[in-house]
């Protein structure tokens, strides 16, 4: 199996475990993986942690007098943004089962 594969769909219906639809694009094959139960408490601390800190970034002001500061910021928040959410798509998933499609 390689590590190129591409989510196509994705589902999580309250009170049911979550799953990903994934397309293999080296050999066409479909697969089906479903989500781990996210730690209620690891939740919290990450949401809690994220609104401190843009509660604290409220007040940051940009000068928007060279515009070379404006794109190294974008383009790294851009760049921390696939980082994290592939890390997060990596840990969330689990259990991948090839599935046929008709």
């Amino acid at each position: 199996m390689n590590n190129r594969m591409v989510p196509i769909y994705g589902n999580k219906d309250k009170g049911r475990i979550g799953y990903t639809i994934l397309l293999d694009i080296q050999t066409l094959r479909v697969y089906k993986a479903y989500h781990k139960e996210v730690n209620r408490t690891v939740y919290w601390t990450c949401f809690l942690t994220a609104l401190i800190l843009m509660r604290n970034l409220q007040n940051v002001s940009l000068s928007t007098d060279n515009p070379a500061y404006m794109v190294i910021i974008v383009s790294t928040g851009i760049v921390l943004s696939v980082i994290i959410g592939r890390y997060i798509h990596k840990n969330s998933a689990y259990s991948l089962k090839e599935i046929y499609i008709k």
